[in-house]
């Protein structure tokens, strides 16, 4: 996952820097060599501080392990120094101002600013969903890529009713297809997914060994998983849905849905609706500075944006879902906790916090017997 990172990271330069590219002016840069470093000492530091702050439990147990005190005083000092180093870019940034491109360089710095909002930020919450599980980054990767297929294949087929003004040829019937071709897809594709135990479970720690499944196993996947056993009746409409299931279960009329597969409903939904509005927004901005395409990173495709666009709030979406109702008040995240730091007073309280209330008063009746003997 490690390294997986790393190529998320390759894209994003990819994107940030075609972005960038749209708004610059080559005989003003060479005025200015400050300002080329301005923008690279941006996107690192908006890396470096928001990838540090989500994935802060993983780069304290490894801090701890490896004894790196330079590591665990960063992470302790984390805020202070995400606002030195912005203060330090902050001051090279007035320092670099010239009289005969004023304008220009503040148009640049809001450029920055917002390409690293829209950019930046969104790309390294895939980061994060990457060790929230492998399967939180593939399966909506995949969605969007099916929605974008199937939106196009019904489209050229069936379609007839322009849908948007900023791309003529995108249709009703191709985002309606889209739509039910993609939640179709999300959940075979859940089902499959879900059977590695490698794809499901989270990243506790930082793995630099490639293929780290093959000798260790993740997790133990029921911590995950949790499934619930609905009956159809014969006169259902949904009956065809006991094909997924078992004879004996299909005999009975019993279909086992995981949470997973519940989860990747909601994925696809957005996925289905609210993705492609990525790319619609792509669209306005490559018609209100008249281009074609992006860049020419990818041949006959376009640039890594043309691709990435609607990714990148897929990407956001699935992060902000799963730490509000997948991780949030799970065992796995008490686990996650414990496993990510030394056990303290502190760590203690802090996944003490993280359980529901029900389970809060099991533990303090279980303490209660633990004292009282």
């Amino acid at each position: 996952k490690v390294y997986v990172s790393f190529g998320i990271l390759l894209i994003t330069i990819g994107i940030y820097r075609e972005i960038l590219r749209i708004k610059r002016n080559y005989l003003k840069d060479a005025k200015l060599p400050l300002f080329y470093f301005l923008r690279w000492y941006f996107f690192s530091l908006t890396t470096l501080l928001v990838s540090t702050k989500w994935l802060s439990p993983l780069f304290h147990k490894y801090a701890v392990e490896k004894e790196n005190d330079v590591l665990l005083f960063f992470l302790r000092y984390h805020t202070f120094f995400a606002f030195l180093f912005l203060v330090v870019g902050f001051i090279m940034f007035i320092l670099s101002l010239r009289k005969f491109s004023l304008r220009y360089q503040f148009e640049q710095i809001a450029w920055i600013v917002i390409t690293n909002l829209v950019v930046n930020i969104q790309a390294q919450a895939q980061v994060a969903n990457l060790f929230n599980g492998m399967i939180w980054f593939v399966l909506p990767v995949c969605l969007v890529i099916c929605n974008d297929i199937w939106a196009y294949m019904w489209g050229i087929t069936l379609g007839r009713t322009p849908l948007i003004a900023l791309s003529p040829k995108k249709t009703w019937e191709g985002f309606i297809g889209g739509f039910f071709s993609t939640l179709f897809f999300g959940v075979l594709a859940a089902t499959w997914l879900q059977q590695w135990s490698w794809f499901v479970c989270p990243e506790n720690r930082l793995v630099f060994r490639p293929l780290e499944w093959i000798w260790e196993e993740p997790c133990d996947v029921s911590q995950v998983l949790h499934w619930y056993r609905v009956t159809i009746s014969k006169e259902s409409f949904f009956r065809f849905l006991l094909l997924f299931s078992s004879a004996e279960d299909r005999a009975s009329g019993v279909l086992w849905i995981s949470n997973f597969q519940l989860h990747a409903i909601v994925l696809s939904f957005f996925a289905g609706i609210i993705a492609p509005f990525g790319g619609f927004f792509a669209s306005g901005l490559k018609r209100a500075f008249k281009l074609k395409d992006f860049g020419e990173t990818i041949p006959g495709h376009g640039g890594l944006t043309d691709r990435f666009d609607c990714q990148l709030l897929m990407g956001m979406f699935t992060f902000i879902y799963v730490n509000s109702f997948v991780y949030q008040n799970s065992p796995l995240a008490v686990a996650r906790i414990s496993a990510a730091a030394p056990l303290s007073f502190e760590s203690i309280k802090q996944a003490f916090d993280t359980l529901p209330l029900d389970q809060q008063r099991q533990l303090a009746e279980h303490f209660a017997g633990v004292l009282g003997s």
